[in-house]
């Protein structure tokens, strides 16, 4: 998985209406990296930079792609490859799409290792993976939120990311304004895409519940925060 071609080999070989229809339960499916309800300068951020999805498409040149990476790593043949995942049924419906496919694309035989949620975290924080289905969850609302989650030695940098020129696009984002900071974390995202090491499926949903005649709580969507400061009851 060092190898850029071969990331892109694995995503661009997915039929992603073949892996979606096993969606799990309470989530809706991903066309970005970032959420669609991301804002920046107090408007939504997918309406400014004009929609689009940036996802890797699927491509029926992936045998070149794989020959290109095994080459780049000295390598005759694809080793064996592991996906861990959440130990949900839809979720390994959808790993077990992925691997049926890539084992007819590349001949080869793919395994599904499926966690708990602390194992699976654990095995994400410490490396200890090839491909995870995992969430990641930024802390605040605003593109940066999210893509700095991918910056190099950035805490919760689940694949490990180390790319200086990823580094420098979202240095020069935060360094501009107006329009040219929407294009710049627009170019940032679209960048990260086609890297290959994050792969957008699915935005997870959380609920909050107030009794009846409650007023003034503010429920924020990014790191599942509660205000109580205005709140009140009639």
């Amino acid at each position: 998985m060092k190898s850029r071609n071969i990331r892109k080999a694995f995503l661009q070989s997915l039929d992603r209406s073949k892996v979606t229809q096993y969606l799990p339960k309470n989530v809706d499916k991903a066309e970005n990296i970032l959420c669609p309800s991301t804002t920046f300068m107090g408007d939504n951020f997918r309406s400014l930079v004009g929609g689009g999805s940036y996802y890797l498409k699927q491509d029926k040149n992936t045998g070149a792609l794989l020959s290109a990476g095994l080459n780049e790593l000295s390598l005759s043949e694809l080793k064996s490859v592991s996906v861990i995942c959440p130990d949900d049924p839809n979720v390994k419906l959808m790993v077990n799409e992925m691997i049926t496919t890539w084992n007819s694309k590349f001949n080869n035989y793919f395994n599904i290792e499926p966690l708990d949620r602390a194992t699976l975290d654990s095995r994400v924080k410490s490396g200890s993976y090839q491909i995870a289905l995992y969430a990641i969850q930024p802390v605040s609302d605003g593109p940066l939120s999210a893509l700095s989650l991918f910056k190099s030695g950035a805490v919760g940098n689940a694949p490990r990311m180390d790319d200086p020129n990823f580094d420098a696009m979202l240095n020069d984002a935060q360094n501009k304004s107006g329009s040219a900071a929407t294009a710049a974390y627009a170019a940032a995202e679209k960048y990260l895409n086609e890297q290959a090491v994050f792969y957008p499926l699915y935005y997870e949903k959380h609920y909050f519940a107030s009794a009846k005649g409650v007023n003034g709580i503010v429920f924020h969507p990014y790191g599942m925060g509660i205000d109580f400061i205005q709140a009140g009851k009639e």
